[in-house]
């Protein structure tokens, strides 16, 4: 998964020219799915996102922290999608 995040990351800066500031906040909510995956030993699928939602959630995260979280996550899965056809990773 890390190399498709360096990938969205990248397409996100250089095709979509998304500023420096606004890529370290999806960075920063991308490598927290990917560490929630790893933790829980989890594929990436949309149980496993929903979950990782969940917990956030559970947390009591600030709403708008948690609706930004889940535009990038939004994006990245659409992004895969396009891309592959679906959004599974080769590797985690």
């Amino acid at each position: 998964m890390e190399k498709e995040i360096e990938k969205y990351l990248d397409y996100c800066r250089f095709e979509r020219a998304v500023k420096e500031r606004s890529l370290r906040s999806y960075e920063v909510s991308l490598r927290r799915v990917r560490e929630y995956m790893q933790a829980n030993a989890l594929q990436l699928n949309e149980q496993s996102i929903r979950g990782f939602f969940r917990e956030l959630m559970q947390r009591q995260m600030n709403p708008n922290t948690l609706e930004l979280r889940h535009k990038h996550v939004r994006g990245f899965l659409n992004w895969l999608v396009k891309r592959d056809g679906s959004y599974q990773p080769a590797v985690m």
